[in-house]
């Protein structure tokens, strides 16, 4: 079995994983939410992120990762997964510009 792998870290796709049976493929997107798990946990550490967004990140991109590994696949799906993606990382960006603006003013008379 010949197996090619497209891709880098969480968008690695592997046609063996591809080419089996339903059952390999909600393992392979199992596998794939995992890889995820850290990444939403060191979010919400640093309040980017509330625990009820996560859940419904989680459950979004569940359903995407669905649409790109089944049997039948289109153009649509991944592009509507890299839109999200796209959306994602922008939320955390400007969640991050406004949380880095924040800054502490210390008064002389505080001391």
């Amino acid at each position: 079995q010949r197996v090619r792998r497209t891709g880098s870290g969480l968008g690695t796709v592997c046609e063996a994983d591809r080419k089996q049976s339903p059952c390999a493929m909600a393992e392979l997107v199992q596998r794939r939410l995992e890889l995820r798990l850290p990444e939403l946990e060191q979010l919400q550490r640093m309040r980017a992120l509330s625990g009820g967004e996560a859940r419904a990140l989680m459950k979004k991109v569940t359903a995407l990762e669905h649409k790109v590994h089944r049997r039948a696949l289109n153009k649509e799906s991944f592009i509507s997964y890299i839109q999200y993606e796209i959306n994602f990382l922008e939320l955390i960006k400007r969640r991050r510009a406004v949380s880095d603006s924040k800054v502490i003013v210390i008064r002389c008379n505080d001391f």
